[in-house]
């Protein structure tokens, strides 16, 4: 019964609301656990999408794999240049493991 709620209540709802964030150049990254370990996700991006939001969008889609996270970070943190990965230690090691 929980996913046929969030299907026919949840999603719609989290769908209206991701249009409105977009219709006004916000981006949106929803999760909602329908039943333990189901997780469903509404994602918009603005063209103005900044890496936090994009982060919060591989925790979700990480689904608590947490090397998939980390890993997942490096290649953003390789793909954005507005991502300053020389901040970051763990950034650091796994870039500086990446060239050996």
């Amino acid at each position: 019964m929980s996913e046929k709620f969030y299907d026919e209540v949840i999603a719609p709802e989290l769908a209206r609301i991701a249009k409105l964030c977009t219709d006004n150049n916000m981006s949106l990254v929803a999760a909602v656990e329908y039943e333990p370990g189901e997780i469903a996700q509404t994602r918009m991006f603005s063209e103005s999408a900044t890496w936090p939001i994009e982060m919060v969008d591989l925790a979700v889609a990480s689904c608590g794999n947490v090397d998939k996270f980390i890993i997942s970070v490096a290649k953003l943190a390789d793909s954005r240049p507005d991502l300053d990965a020389e901040s970051s230690l763990v950034l650091r090691v796994l870039q500086s493991g990446a060239k050996e």
